[in-house]
């Protein structure tokens, strides 16, 4: 309760002892009257005149019941609009609060960490502002970290989670794709690559027909004959991931040996080799695939 509400309470407490006060002399008072009124002989009062006797017990009485009445109401008005402060008074003795922040770094995020060293501190009107002295795990004072500050990692750069990162493991891979396997489904490799990537392929076989080709030349017709000269045709040959082969790399000279070594930038993933050939029953033969992971 605050000081208008004790303020009414002494107020109505008084009033009601000067009540009481007067409400007992006028009780005595009219007691001493009685035995007068039952007399025939009237006693002479002390004024002469009759018009001046007044009765001041009962004004006091009046008065202080008024008093009783306006006080009361007005000391529940007055702690009900003014309810008593919630936060108190506090002496100045009581010590400050020093805050202690702690940031320790994990994956580089710092997070500050509070420690109270004291008690809350006192205040009147304002809340008093903790003091905060940050703290380094490191013991530095010439460059302390706070904890709005991001520390400077040393660590070796990671590997970042959604980039592509070659397969460690997969340097050298060796596929076997039969013709009969055509495309879909072809020959996928075991491993991701990716980049730079050394593809040797070899091997011969039939797509179109009787007519003989490697991975990038017809070189006999359908009887057989050699072809002066062979042609590299839109389909029948080696395909990478559904597309020709010379979608990733030009198209090199003919070579009787039908082998040729060619090198592309692969996406993340593995790949897969085929022949692009979608009618498979009359096929024959198979090429023979490396690929190298470059560094």
């Amino acid at each position: 309760m605050n000081f208008l509400g004790w303020l009414g309470l002494v107020v109505t407490f008084v009033g009601t002892l000067v009540g009481v006060y007067a409400y007992c002399e006028l009780k005595l008072e009219k007691a001493v009257q009685a035995p007068q009124k039952k007399s025939k002989r009237r006693i002479p009062l002390k004024s002469s005149n009759p018009s001046q006797k007044k009765r001041p017990y009962l004004k006091v009485l009046v008065v202080s019941l008024s008093i009783m009445l306006l006080t009361v109401p007005i000391s529940l008005l007055l702690a009900y609009f003014f309810p008593p402060s919630s936060e108190g008074h506090a002496s100045s003795n009581n010590p400050t609060p020093i805050i202690s922040i702690t940031t320790t770094s994990q994956n580089n995020n710092p997070s500050p960490v509070a420690t109270s060293k004291s008690s809350v501190t006192a205040h009147s009107t304002n809340t008093a502002q903790p003091k905060q002295t940050p703290t380094s795990p490191q013991g530095t004072s010439q460059n302390p970290i706070t904890p709005n500050q991001t520390p400077i990692s040393t660590r070796p750069p990671t590997t970042v989670p959604g980039m592509a990162q070659p397969d460690p493991t997969a340097v050298t891979e060796s596929l076997t794709v039969p013709f009969t396997l055509g495309y879909p489904p072809g020959v996928q490799t075991s491993h991701e690559f990716i980049g730079t990537v050394k593809v040797t392929v070899s091997g011969v076989g039939k797509a179109s027909a009787n007519q003989y080709s490697d991975a990038f030349y017809i070189y006999t017709d359908n009887s057989g004959k050699p072809l002066d000269p062979p042609y590299h045709p839109t389909t029948m040959t080696l395909c990478i991931n559904g597309a020709n082969a010379d979608t990733f790399t030009t198209v090199p000279p003919y070579n009787s040996s039908h082998i040729y070594t060619f090198t592309f930038v692969a996406p993340r993933g593995t790949i897969n080799f085929g022949v692009n050939d979608a009618y498979t029953v009359d096929n024959s033969g198979e090429y023979n695939v490396t690929i190298t992971q470059e560094a």
